[in-house]
């Protein structure tokens, strides 16, 4: 299924992103992802980067039956936040290990 953001709202400190779910048959369906953004700040996530990342939980979690209105809770933000750290450690370990250059003359 492709996911197309519709747009969104803000009601006090939730932001709920309204997806339009659209399967191979061609058939539409609504999604709703409310986000509570008093907790981005300890997970580091900006709101910038909510819809994209909305679109991606969507992407990994919704199925085409049952409930069309998930929450990106604290878990969902703890689980994103050690994948980034994990990516920043790889990063890190790469250039430690890397062979040293030779040195121009």
């Amino acid at each position: 299924m492709e996911y197309l953001l519709e747009n969104y709202r803000q009601t006090s400190g939730v932001r709920v992103f309204v997806f339009d779910g659209i399967s191979p048959d061609h058939t539409h369906a609504r999604f709703t992802v409310s986000v509570d953004t008093a907790l981005l700040a300890a997970y580091t996530i900006t709101l910038q980067e909510l819809p994209l990342l909305c679109r991606q939980f969507l992407e990994e979690r919704a199925t085409s039956g049952g409930s069309h209105t998930l929450t990106f809770a604290a878990a969902d933000m703890a689980h994103l936040a050690a994948e980034r750290a994990e990516a920043r450690h790889a990063i890190r370990q790469r250039k430690f290990n890397r062979r040293p250059g030779v040195s121009p003359r």
